[in-house]
């Protein structure tokens, strides 16, 4: 369960490396189903972690994009705005 709680609180960045090492832990060995699965277990965790990030990144992204655009229509002539 502390395993859970310290995943959820990793970075993108982090989170990527962490799942790039589960990869190569399980291309690399011969390891026991229990391990493989636990392994399995923990990246599915990860990858959820990793697109809830993107999804946070994009959405920062869009309402950004979306503020310099209603700033930029602020700062045009009152006509120019309903030409748009």
């Amino acid at each position: 369960m502390a395993t859970k709680k310290k995943e959820e609180t990793l970075s993108l960045e982090e989170a990527l490396a962490a799942l790039e090492q589960i990869s190569e832990q399980m291309s690399a060995n011969d390891l026991p189903l229990e391990e493989s699965l636990a392994l399995y277990e923990k990246s599915v965790r990860l990858t959820a972690l990793c697109r809830e990030g993107l999804k946070k990144a994009q959405l920062k992204l869009v309402s950004l994009e979306g503020g310099e655009e209603k700033t930029a229509d602020a700062a045009r002539p009152a006509g120019e705005n309903l030409a748009k």
